[in-house]
């Protein structure tokens, strides 16, 4: 038997051809559209992720001109010294009338100055505008507004708005400042005369805690007077020390300054030039009222101990008093007067010169709080807690 191989014609063939015929392009149209796809999709994620960065980089600017806005403000509000006696509901007012002068030349605000509505300041006017930090670069604004209250009136709110280069991307920080004495120097001292100091011969002055209680400072600047005179064998536990850079000081023999009674040494103990402290304004006003008794010679026994209490030594009175006194309340003593030998529980201030007689003492002892009749300026200092990033 004999088998044959059967071969398909050319008809079969041509069939199958055309069968197979537009698969490669199919194959080739759908690589086509999954690599469109990758590129678009990583196109879109670099686009992306561009937009972001700068975005990001904005944000970060508006945060850092925030930042740069609150030093300015820090700095300026520094420099602001409320008067003593400025009633607290007058004093928010008081720190936008020495924040318009203080800025009303600066070039940061290029002339638009601060404007002011009831319990709001706002820098620079209108509280829309901007403070630029660099041509076509970062700014800010500042809005202050008063919060709380008290006997030293209320906190200062103080919002800053950043924004990076007219973009309206912004950035808000707010931070509260206090209101606080403006310098309290003056505490340093044991004895602080505005004007000259003179210690009498064998005069004594110490205190609970010597080096401080028992110093000396004058501001007297004039060239043709002594600012310091402490005459022989006196005696002062602290230093001496003198407003005056070039200012002189009479040491008379046998003085003691600072626990040394050796001239070789005096020059360690006497400071000159030293920053003056601020004096306060004396408020008697609220304490006059109760001293009702009015010392007079015929009241002070000659021998043993005695006791007052809230009264009034007119001028010249000079009171001695024999053995032990005791002095309590309200003593309102009028000048001139010399006074006896005395334990003071406080500080003395002198708002003019202080002359001490000799052969007396006089001990400074610490107080237990600040006396609310003396009234410094004061001035606003930044509570770090209070700092805080707000939405806006």
């Amino acid at each position: 038997m004999t088998s044959r191989l059967l071969c398909p014609g050319p008809a079969a063939t041509g069939r199958a051809a055309r069968e197979r015929r537009g698969v490669a392009s199919v194959l080739a149209m759908l690589y086509l559209v999954i690599f469109s796809t990758l590129a678009l999709g990583f196109y879109t994620a670099v686009t992306t992720s561009a937009q972001v960065a700068h975005n990001e980089r904005r944000a970060t600017e508006a945060r850092l001109a925030a930042e740069s806005g609150l030093q300015f403000i820090r700095y300026e509000i520094s420099r602001v010294k409320i008067p003593p006696l400025t009633p607290p509901d007058k004093r928010f007012g008081q720190l936008y009338l020495q924040l318009s002068k203080n800025l009303a030349t600066s070039p940061n605000l290029d002339g638009r100055g601060v404007s002011y509505l009831p319990g709001l300041i706002a820098i620079p006017t209108g509280g829309t505008g901007y403070v630029r930090l660099q041509p076509a670069g970062s700014e800010f604004r500042v809005v202050i507004t008063e919060v709380g209250g008290g006997e030293t009136g209320g906190n200062l709110q103080v919002t800053l708005v950043g924004r990076s280069g007219g973009v309206q991307i912004t950035r808000a920080i707010q931070m509260e400042f206090q209101p606080h004495p403006a310098n309290l120097r003056l505490f340093d001292y044991g004895v602080a005369a505005y004007g000259k100091a003179k210690l009498g011969g064998d005069f004594d002055l110490d205190g609970d805690e010597q080096a401080i209680d028992g110093s000396l400072y004058s501001g007297s600047v004039d060239e043709f007077k002594t600012p310091v005179e402490i005459k022989k064998k006196a005696s002062i536990t602290g230093d001496v020390f003198m407003a005056d850079a070039d200012g002189r000081i009479k040491i008379g023999k046998g003085a003691d300054i600072g626990g040394t009674s050796d001239p070789r040494e005096y020059a360690d103990h006497v400071h000159r030039g030293v920053e003056p402290p601020e004096f306060p304004t004396l408020d008697v006003g609220i304490f006059k009222p109760y001293a009702t008794d009015v010392l007079t010679e015929s009241k002070i026994p000659k021998q043993g101990s005695s006791y007052y209490a809230n009264i009034v030594i007119p001028p010249n009175t000079n009171p001695h008093f024999s053995d032990d006194v005791t002095l309590e309340g309200v003593i309102y003593v009028q000048m001139p007067n010399k006074h006896p030998d005395m334990l003071i529980r406080g500080y003395l201030i002198a708002l003019g010169d202080v002359k001490f007689e000799k052969h007396s003492s006089l001990h400074i002892g610490r107080p237990n709080g600040m006396s609310p009749a003396l009234k410094f300026s004061l001035t606003y200092t930044p509570v770090p807690t209070t700092y805080l990033e707000v939405v806006h």
